[in-house]
Protein backbone atom coordinates (compact mmCIF):
# COMPACT_ATOMS: atom_id res chain seq x y z
CA UNK A 1 0.00 0.00 0.00
CA UNK A 2 0.90 3.68 -1.09
CA UNK A 3 1.44 5.99 1.88
CA UNK A 4 0.63 9.51 2.12
CA UNK A 5 1.04 12.42 4.13
CA UNK A 6 -2.04 14.57 5.31
CA UNK A 7 -1.40 17.91 6.80
CA UNK A 8 -4.50 19.84 8.79
CA UNK A 9 -5.20 22.69 10.57
CA UNK A 10 -7.34 23.61 13.31
CA UNK A 11 -7.80 26.39 15.79
CA UNK A 12 -9.40 25.62 19.83
CA UNK A 13 -11.61 28.11 21.49
CA UNK A 14 -9.35 28.72 24.13
CA UNK A 15 -5.52 27.69 24.68
CA UNK A 16 -5.17 24.36 25.84
CA UNK A 17 -4.09 23.36 29.30
CA UNK A 18 -0.23 21.64 28.99
CA UNK A 19 -2.72 18.47 30.66
CA UNK A 20 -4.50 18.28 27.69
CA UNK A 21 -1.86 18.53 25.44
CA UNK A 22 -0.28 16.03 27.28
CA UNK A 23 -3.26 13.67 27.35
CA UNK A 24 -3.36 14.44 23.08
CA UNK A 25 0.11 13.16 22.62
CA UNK A 26 -0.26 9.94 25.40
CA UNK A 27 -3.37 8.83 23.23
CA UNK A 28 -1.97 9.21 19.85
CA UNK A 29 1.31 7.17 20.91
CA UNK A 30 -1.28 4.82 22.44
CA UNK A 31 -3.64 4.57 19.43
CA UNK A 32 -1.19 5.18 16.15
CA UNK A 33 1.11 2.33 16.41
CA UNK A 34 -1.88 -0.28 15.73
CA UNK A 35 -2.80 1.84 13.00
CA UNK A 36 0.86 2.02 12.01
CA UNK A 37 0.81 5.83 11.46
CA UNK A 38 3.29 8.52 12.70
CA UNK A 39 3.69 11.97 12.59
CA UNK A 40 4.38 15.42 14.27
CA UNK A 41 1.82 17.21 16.43
CA UNK A 42 2.67 21.33 16.14
CA UNK A 43 1.01 23.73 18.68
CA UNK A 44 0.65 27.57 19.44
CA UNK A 45 -1.30 30.57 20.10
CA UNK A 46 -4.23 28.16 19.86
CA UNK A 47 -3.40 26.43 16.61
CA UNK A 48 -2.81 22.92 15.79
CA UNK A 49 -0.88 21.85 12.67
CA UNK A 50 -0.64 18.26 12.17
CA UNK A 51 1.12 15.47 9.59
CA UNK A 52 -0.40 12.07 10.12
CA UNK A 53 1.84 9.60 7.72
CA UNK A 54 0.57 5.86 7.39
CA UNK A 55 -1.78 4.30 4.42
CA UNK A 56 -4.24 6.15 2.91
CA UNK A 57 -6.77 4.41 4.64
CA UNK A 58 -5.61 4.36 8.16
CA UNK A 59 -5.00 8.44 8.13
CA UNK A 60 -8.45 9.58 6.24
CA UNK A 61 -10.28 7.20 8.95
CA UNK A 62 -7.95 9.71 11.60
CA UNK A 63 -8.29 12.38 10.27
CA UNK A 64 -12.49 11.92 9.87
CA UNK A 65 -12.26 11.28 14.01
CA UNK A 66 -10.18 14.55 14.50
CA UNK A 67 -13.17 16.39 12.34
CA UNK A 68 -15.49 15.20 15.30
CA UNK A 69 -13.27 15.89 18.05
CA UNK A 70 -14.35 19.11 19.79
CA UNK A 71 -10.73 19.83 21.18
CA UNK A 72 -10.50 21.32 17.09
CA UNK A 73 -12.83 23.45 15.65
CA UNK A 74 -12.66 23.64 11.71
CA UNK A 75 -9.88 21.13 11.06
CA UNK A 76 -9.21 21.43 7.31
CA UNK A 77 -6.27 19.73 4.93
CA UNK A 78 -3.68 22.08 3.87
CA UNK A 79 -2.47 18.97 1.65
CA UNK A 80 -2.33 15.32 1.58
CA UNK A 81 -0.63 13.18 -1.24
CA UNK A 82 1.72 10.16 -1.66
CA UNK A 83 5.06 9.96 -0.64
CA UNK A 84 8.10 7.77 -0.54
CA UNK A 85 9.03 7.23 2.84
CA UNK A 86 8.42 8.71 5.85
CA UNK A 87 9.19 12.10 7.69
CA UNK A 88 8.77 11.56 11.03
CA UNK A 89 9.42 7.47 10.71
CA UNK A 90 10.61 7.01 14.47
CA UNK A 91 7.51 8.85 16.11
CA UNK A 92 4.11 7.62 16.79
CA UNK A 93 3.60 11.17 17.37
CA UNK A 94 6.20 13.81 17.66
CA UNK A 95 4.97 16.77 19.24
CA UNK A 96 6.39 20.47 19.32
CA UNK A 97 4.80 23.43 20.94
CA UNK A 98 7.79 26.43 19.98
CA UNK A 99 6.88 27.74 23.42
CA UNK A 100 10.12 29.10 23.89
CA UNK A 101 10.08 30.32 19.73
CA UNK A 102 13.29 27.83 19.15
CA UNK A 103 12.01 28.07 15.50
CA UNK A 104 12.61 30.96 13.55
CA UNK A 105 9.08 30.77 12.22
CA UNK A 106 6.68 33.56 11.90
CA UNK A 107 3.21 31.83 12.38
CA UNK A 108 0.91 33.04 9.63
CA UNK A 109 -2.70 32.96 10.59
CA UNK A 110 -3.70 30.61 8.40
CA UNK A 111 -1.28 28.07 7.06
CA UNK A 112 -0.86 26.51 3.54
CA UNK A 113 1.11 23.81 1.96
CA UNK A 114 3.92 26.08 1.67
CA UNK A 115 3.85 27.26 5.28
CA UNK A 116 3.11 24.14 6.30
CA UNK A 117 5.95 22.24 4.35
CA UNK A 118 8.30 25.01 5.45
CA UNK A 119 7.58 24.67 9.22
CA UNK A 120 7.65 21.12 9.41
CA UNK A 121 11.06 20.90 7.51
CA UNK A 122 12.18 23.04 10.39
CA UNK A 123 10.98 20.89 12.81
CA UNK A 124 12.84 17.24 10.88
CA UNK A 125 16.09 19.29 10.85
CA UNK A 126 15.92 19.60 14.64
CA UNK A 127 16.08 15.73 14.61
Amino acid sequence: MPLIELIYQSVTDGEMSKQTMQDIINEARQKNPNRNITGCLYYKNRTFLQLLEGEKSEVESLFAKIQKDPRHFNPKIVWQGEIGERSFAKFWMMYFNNENNDLLFDQPEEFNQTTATALFELIRQRL
